[in-house]
């Protein structure tokens, strides 16, 4: 089957993706899907009443699942469990087994028991997405991110605009709303590595890194160079050092699970080559002109790790320095984590360190099942077309390197995006994975036969 599905004229999508002409109405599942990925893009957070953050995307969430468990319980909506329906649950068991059998010597209050909703709001999205039309669920996604980018991309840009000239003003104060840093911290940031909509810089970063290898997905032409040149400019400014530095890596990997042949792979390795040697010159122009103190924060970065001195690199020391709670869980509680989050300092960036010591290694474990459970559904999803799979597996590799150092799965909103790529592969595979055996199968099961378009494909 061929890689390059036709582009469907006409429609007005961004998705390089045929289309089914039916006269059956868009499925609310992706008009869901739609305003979940805008609220997760564009919505601040709030603080209810006892410092209890809420979030609009979790009110969407949580009630569209409401909606989908009352129809499994009426027999009108049919469960189908998957390694990412038992990843998710083992992830929420993991932490209610941890903050039940918590030592004692540590608070146990209701925040921690609280946790186990975020894996549960995860599954539901996951859900909500697998249930969406395939063609009009990837298309919904595409088209969301695709023109959001150049909404987050001008609101980065006036952040450092309005941070530097009216540090005080207005616009400053209302883009205070979307993250919960300090004040002191706020204006810097805002003023150097802008965050857009987010809690922070390397969230917007993660957004862009997404989108930037969503690309081989959307129509060919000036749409999607503009999207992928706007995803870069996007990423570079937020300074995301994992992922910059990460790129030759995933543009090489990209290379690899687009190719079918060896041929095929020089290829497109000799183009992610010269694509990297013109990224990496744009940005050396581009990131003194854009912002010249992110500028010289990488490359006081380069030089530390270069010449092995990181001592005054407060963002190397900070991660070096929460490894004591590693040790800390490993001596008192390997297994399952002290549960609490009593011991914890002001900033724990890597989502594995946090999880380990909170969890143990059940936990850790756990979390860690989410990469085989979804690339076995990337692989699966190959039958549709090549680039999804392609897709699929470059954004569980971006998820699991940010997840080292910072984190995209747990304590941060962004997590909703992998869940939702994975419930979009899903939906490619709906019908083929039937009962217990098909579920576990699926984790070993190389990519099914490739189906026939569909006769309304442009």
């Amino acid at each position: 089957m061929n890689d390059r599905l036709p582009w469907t004229r006409g429609s007005g999508a961004f998705a390089h993706l045929p289309l089914e002409r039916t006269a059956a109405a868009r499925p609310p599942t992706a008009r869901l899907l739609f305003w979940i990925l805008l609220a997760v893009l564009f919505t601040p957070s709030l603080r209810l009443p006892g410092n209890v953050p809420f979030r609009l995307d979790d009110m969407i969430v949580f009630g569209a699942g409401a909606g989908l468990m009352g129809k499994w319980l009426l027999n009108r909506w049919r469960l189908r469990p998957d390694p990412v329906f038992f990843s998710a649950v083992a992830v929420t068991g993991a932490i209610l087994l941890s903050t039940i059998l918590a030592p004692g010597n540590y608070p146990v209050g209701a925040k921690e028991y609280l946790d186990c909703l975020r894996p549960v709001k995860f599954l539901l999205v996951y859900w909500l997405a697998r249930e969406c039309d395939k063609e009009t669920g990837l298309r919904t996604f595409l088209r969301t991110l695709s023109i959001s980018i150049f909404a987050l991309f001008g609101t980065a840009c006036m952040e450092m605009f309005f941070a530097r000239l009216l540090p005080s003003g207005l616009v400053v104060r209302f883009f205070s709303l979307f993250t919960e840093k300090e004040p002191g911290l706020l204006l810097d940031m805002m003023a150097t590595r802008p965050f857009a909509t987010f809690n922070t810089p390397p969230d917007l970063g993660y957004v862009a890194c997404v989108l930037l290898f969503a690309g081989p997905l959307l129509a060919p032409g000036w749409k999607r160079r503009a999207v992928v040149a706007v995803c870069f400019l996007t990423l570079l400014i937020t300074a995301s050092r994992t992922l910059l530095f990460a790129l030759p890596l995933l543009l090489g990997l990209q290379a690899l699970l687009r190719s079918r042949t060896g041929k095929e792979a020089l290829r497109r390795m000799g183009f992610s080559l010269a694509l990297i040697g013109a990224a990496g010159a744009s940005a050396v122009i581009l990131l003194p002109l854009l912002s010249p103190h992110a500028s010289d924060f990488t490359e006081s970065m380069i030089r530390a790790v270069w010449s092995g001195d990181t001592s005054d690199e407060d963002s190397i020391t900070t991660r070096l320095g929460n490894l004591y709670l590693v040790d800390y869980t490993w001596t008192h509680a390997p297994l399952l984590g002290v549960g609490t989050r009593a011991l914890l300092p002001d900033y724990v960036d890597s989502e594995l360190i946090l999880t380990y010591h909170r969890y143990g290694a059940v936990g850790l474990m756990a979390l860690l099942l989410i990469y085989p459970a979804g690339f076995s559904l990337a692989r699966r999803a190959a039958t549709a077309f090549r680039e999804l799979y392609a897709f699929v597996a470059l954004v569980l590799a971006v998820t699991f390197l940010v997840g080292i150092t910072l984190g995209a799965l747990d304590n941060s909103r962004v997590g909703v995006l992998p869940f939702v790529i994975l419930g979009l592969a899903a939906s490619q595979t709906k019908g083929n994975l039937r009962g217990r055996a098909g579920v576990f199968a699926a984790l070993f099961a190389g990519p099914a036969p490739a189906q026939p378009l569909a006769q309304g494909g442009a």
